[in-house]
C-alpha cells in the first residue's frame, strides 16, 4: 500500500521539483506529463496565470519605451535651446522654448508619478472628505479654463474616500476636459454621490484611454484617462465615458461612499467659473 501510494505521488514530486528549479524569467508553458488526470487542471491554471504575467510585463516594457520617447523630445528641445543661449545667440524666443520644454517634462513626470500611485493602490481606508471642497480646490487650480460648478444646492457631499484618491481621479478628468474643450466645462455634483464633467468638443472627438493615447493636436500627456480609470477600478468606484450631443461626458459614481446634505434655508448656488 505504501509502495503504491509512493509511486502515485512520484509524478507530483517531479512536477514540484521542476517548478522549484525554474528561473524567475521563465514564463514558458508548464509541462504536465505524468500527472494524474485529477491534477492536470493545476498546470493548466498556472499556464493561464503565466500568460497574464507575460502580458503585464509586455505592457510595462511598452510603457517604459513610450515614457522614454515622450521625455526625450522636450528634453532635446530644452538642451538645444539652452546651448544656443549659452553661446550668446539666443534671445527671448529661445528662453521661452526652454521654459515650455521644461514645463512639458514637468507635467509628464507628474502624470507618471500619479500613474505609479494609482497602480500602487492609492486610497487609505477609513478616510472621508467633502467632494465639493475637493472640486473647488481643483477648479481653482485651472486658470484660463472656464469651469461651471453646479453643486445641486448641496452644502456638503461627504464621501468615505481618501481625498488624494478623489483629487487624483477628478483632477485628471478636469485637465482632460480643459485640454479638449471648445466651450466652458460644466461640473455637476449629485447626492448619490456622483460627479459629472461635461465638455463641449469638436465633431469626431472620442475618448482615448490607452497610455499615451492622444487625439490630433493634443498637447497633453495621454495619461490622464488611464490614471483615472486605474484608480477608479482599484477603489471599486464607477467611471462612465460617453460622447453625446456634442459633449464629452465623464461621470464618476462613488457607490456606498456617502451622501449629500442640502443647504439649510435659501441658497446662493456655489457654482463658480475658474476662468
Amino acid at each position: 500500500m505504501v509502495r503504491t501510494l509512493s509511486g502515485a505521488l512520484a509524478p507530483v514530486a517531479t512536477f514540484v521539483a521542476e517548478l522549484d528549479q525554474r528561473r524567475a524569467s521563465d514564463l514558458s508553458s508548464i509541462q504536465a506529463e505524468g500527472l494524474p488526470d485529477e491534477l492536470r487542471p493545476i498546470p493548466r491554471a498556472l499556464d493561464r496565470y503565466l500568460v497574464r504575467i507575460e502580458a503585464l510585463l509586455a505592457a510595462e516594457r511598452d510603457f517604459s519605451a513610450n515614457a522614454a520617447h515622450e521625455l526625450r523630445t522636450p528634453l532635446a528641445v530644452a538642451a538645444a535651446q539652452a546651448q544656443i543661449i549659452a553661446e550668446g545667440r539666443g534671445g527671448p524666443k529661445a528662453a521661452r522654448a526652454v521654459v515650455a520644454a521644461v514645463a512639458k517634462v514637468t507635467a509628464l513626470v507628474e502624470r507618471l508619478l500619479e500613474l505609479a500611485r494609482a497602480e500602487a493602490g492609492i486610497g487609505r481606508e477609513g478616510d472621508r472628505c467633502d467632494l465639493l471642497q475637493v472640486l473647488r480646490l481643483l477648479i481653482a487650480d485651472l486658470p484660463g479654463c472656464p469651469v461651471l460648478l453646479d453643486d445641486g444646492d448641496l452644502e456638503v457631499v461627504e464621501v468615505a474616500a481618501d481625498p488624494d484618491a478623489v483629487a487624483l481621479v477628478l483632477g485628471n478628468l478636469l485637465r482632460n476636459a480643459c485640454e479638449h474643450r471648445v466651450g466652458p466645462v460644466r461640473v455637476t455634483v449629485g447626492p448619490a454621490p456622483s460627479v459629472e464633467i461635461a465638455t463641449p468638443v469638436a465633431p469626431g472627438s472620442a475618448f482615448r484611454e490607452g497610455r499615451f493615447a492622444r487625439g490630433a493636436g493634443s498637447t497633453g500627456s495621454g495619461l490622464g484617462l488611464g490614471i483615472a480609470r486605474t484608480t477608479v477600478d482599484r477603489l471599486e468606484w464607477e467611471l462612465d465615458l460617453v460622447i453625446r450631443d456634442g459633449a464629452a461626458i465623464a461621470r464618476v459614481n462613488f457607490p456606498g461612499c456617502g451622501a449629500g446634505f442640502p443647504l439649510p434655508g435659501p441658497n446662493v448656488r456655489a457654482g463658480s467659473d475658474s476662468g
